[in-house]
């Protein structure tokens, strides 16, 4: 895929490629259709959410390093209107499409609260490559939820939509197992 030639790079375009695809395959309203009996997140939702995660990777190697996972954009326009999801997916593409592949092993520091009973966040380090694996990962999760949520309005859902790597490899391989599902 792309230019790059580092598989963690080429996993996350891939990744946002099936993110834009699946957002295309929508229409407006089920983009921003909330489903109360499942969540109260709508699709749209679930992709500002997986979009705040690669724009906090951004704003880190944009500003010396810091990647702040609790930065979110909740209520913010991404959530409803397509048009702008897609555009900042297809920057983000573009934005991983120009990441040398020497800057992968950066050290960075992350920072993201880690307490569901009071407001604590915490730093650790990390470098860039492992976090565009968490990033790749997270975006594959969210589109397996998406999924369940378009399935619950009747609509088609590919079946390989939120499929994580190592799950398609193993359907792949042609276990018995891959068979049963």
């Amino acid at each position: 895929m792309g230019n790059t030639t580092h598989p963690v790079v080429d996993g996350n375009i891939q990744a946002l490629a099936q993110l834009h695809g699946f957002v295309c395959s929508l229409t407006g309203e089920q983009y921003g259709a909330e489903t109360p009996l499942l969540t109260r997140s709508a699709i749209g939702a679930h992709c500002r959410h997986i979009l705040d995660m690669y724009e906090a990777l951004v704003q880190a190697s944009d500003a010396g390093g810091v990647v702040d996972y609790d930065f979110r954009r909740r209520g913010a326009g991404i959530e409803h209107d397509q048009t702008l999801a897609l555009a900042n997916i297809e920057r983000l593409q573009a934005w991983l499409e120009c990441i040398p592949a020497g800057c992968l092993d950066n050290v960075i520091t992350v920072r993201s609260e880690v307490d569901l009973t009071q407001q604590v966040s915490t730093l650790v380090e990390s470098n860039i490559a492992r976090e565009l694996m968490f990033a790749a990962s997270h975006c594959i999760h969210h589109l397996a939820l998406m999924g369940m949520l378009a399935a619950a309005m009747g609509l088609r859902v590919e079946s390989e939509l939120g499929v994580a790597p190592a799950t398609a490899s193993f359907l792949r391989s042609g276990s018995e197992l891959a068979e049963i599902g």
